[in-house]
C-alpha cells in the first residue's frame, strides 16, 4: 500500500522576477485548481448531447500567517502591476509535493495574476491571517 502525501510534505513559494521571496513562507494552505468548462451541444437527428471541453487556465489561493513585513513590500509590488506604474512584473507560484516514495513534482503556475487578499486579526490569542487569491492562463506540473 503507497503512503498518501501529506502537507507536511509541500513547499509553497512565491516568486517575484525570477527571485524566490524566501521569507514568505508561513502559508497553512494552498489550493489550485484547473478550470475546465464543459460545451455542450443539441444537434437534429442525434440521441444525445455532443460534449467538449474548454480550457480556462487555473486559480488558486492560499492562506498565510505574517511573521515579517516582507508581504507589504510584495503587495506593493502587485499594486503597481495593477496600476501600470510597472506592467513588466512577474509572479510565478510553485507547489514543490514530496511523495514519500522519493517522487517530486512541482506545480507552477507562470505569470499569477492576484486578486482579493483581506488580512484578518480574528481575536487577541489568532495569529493575523492573509487569504490570498489569483488566477493565471496556464500551470505546468514538473518532474524535479
Amino acid at each position: 500500500m503507497r503512503m498518501r502525501i501529506r502537507g507536511q510534505e509541500m513547499e509553497v513559494r512565491i516568486i517575484k522576477d525570477s527571485v524566490l521571496q524566501d521569507t514568505i513562507t508561513k502559508i497553512k494552505d494552498f489550493e489550485v485548481e484547473a478550470e475546465f468548462e464543459v460545451q455542450t451541444e443539441d444537434y437534429l437527428g442525434e440521441t444525445t448531447q455532443e460534449k467538449d471541453e474548454i480550457y480556462n487556465g487555473c486559480k488558486f489561493n492560499f492562506t498565510m500567517h505574517m511573521d515579517g513585513p516582507e508581504w507589504f513590500d510584495l503587495q506593493m509590488t502587485m499594486k503597481q502591476r495593477a496600476q501600470r506604474v510597472t506592467p513588466d512584473v512577474q509572479y510565478t507560484i510553485a507547489g514543490t509535493l514530496y511523495f514519500p516514495s522519493g517522487d517530486t513534482r512541482v506545480i507552477v503556475i507562470p505569470d499569477a495574476h492576484f486578486g482579493g487578499q483581506p488580512l484578518n486579526a480574528a481575536d487577541r490569542k489568532s495569529y493575523i491571517t492573509l487569504k490570498c487569491e489569483g488566477e493565471a492562463s496556464d500551470f505546468d506540473v514538473q518532474s524535479a
